[in-house]
Parts: structure tokens; C-alpha cells; sequence
């Protein structure tokens, strides 16, 4: 496949993994709220970015796409990971699956 159908979705899925690992680690050194919180606002940055990006040459519309699936993943980890630290001990396993599905569902 040529041009921006070539991109595999496992492409995207795979920046989410790098950027799932990369703000763990980052939140371990500046905090969760300040690495959610940039995590949310390049999330944000590229969603408002999209229609440009779709209108430019294709590897400006990857990069885009690329970031973006970092940066949405990214931020999906730290609320679990908020979910794990912060719930009472007991509670924990049983509140993860509530958080996780409110995440995803639609209102």
C-alpha cells in the first residue's frame, strides 16, 4: 500500500505503548497530575490539529496520528494507575474495572 493508507493501526497502537511506558516513567519523576495533564493538553493539541493535518501531506498527517495515539494512551495509564494508588486497598481491584469502563462509554 502506498501513502497514508499503508500506516497500520498496530503502527498507532505501538506509539501508544511507547507513550504509556514514557509517562509512567515520567510520572514517576515529575508527579501523575503533571504528566496527565500534558498528556490531556497534546491530546487536545492534535485533535484540534486534525483537520489541518488531514489536509497536509501525508507524513504530517502520520506524525500527527503517532503523537496522538501516545498521547492518548498515555493518559489513559496514569488514571489507572491514580485509580490503583488512591482507592482504599481493599476496594482497589473491584474500582479499576468501573474506571476503566467510564473511560470508554458514552453518556
Amino acid at each position: 500500500m502506498t501513502g497514508i493508507c499503508g500506516l497500520r493501526p498496530s503502527a498507532i497502537g505501538v506509539a501508544g505503548l511507547a507513550g504509556a511506558v514514557a509517562a509512567g516513567r515520567l510520572a514517576d519523576r515529575i508527579g501523575r497530575t503533571t504528566t496527565t495533564s500534558a498528556a490531556m493538553l497534546a491530546s487536545a493539541a492534535c485533535c484540534l490539529a486534525s483537520p489541518l493535518a488531514f489536509a497536509a501531506s501525508p507524513a504530517v498527517l502520520v506524525v500527527v496520528l503517532l503523537v496522538w495515539g501516545a498521547a492518548v494512551i498515555a493518559d489513559s495509564a496514569q488514571f489507572s494507575a491514580a485509580v490503583t494508588e488512591l482507592a482504599e486497598p481493599r476496594y482497589a481491584g473491584s474500582i479499576l474495572p468501573y474506571s476503566s469502563r467510564s473511560g470508554s462509554r458514552s453518556p
